[in-house]
């Protein structure tokens, strides 16, 4: 084994192994946890269009039914960009389990 680089202590190859896979399982437990948002409420993210066309329709539970059938949670507050944060979490998590796959190497 090693330790700041230098050689330490005797260890096994398994042992190496454990501690990688469980620093990988570290790194995507977030991936699993990370929810993202739809939206059904058009470009300017209000229901202004739906609610003219049909106003007898609840369209906020309509859409949060509609979204959450492609497993995804409500965000009825929006606009066109949609959740750029979401995008920004998932690519730092890939980032995070990139780095621990490079330490295999």
């Amino acid at each position: 084994g090693r330790t700041h680089g230098q050689v330490a202590v005797p260890t096994t190859f398994g042992k190496l192994i454990a501690v990688e896979l469980n620093t990988l399982t570290t790194a995507i437990e977030p991936l699993m946890k990370l929810a993202f948002s739809g939206k059904f409420s058009g470009a300017t993210g209000s229901n202004v269009d739906h609610n003219l066309t049909f106003p007898e329709i609840d369209w906020i539970e309509y859409e949060k039914d509609f979204v959450g059938k492609f497993g995804l949670r409500q965000n009825t507050v929006s606009d066109q960009r949609g959740q750029l944060v979401e995008r920004v979490q998932l690519f730092q998590i890939l980032q995070n389990i990139n780095n621990v796959l490079l330490n295999l190497g």
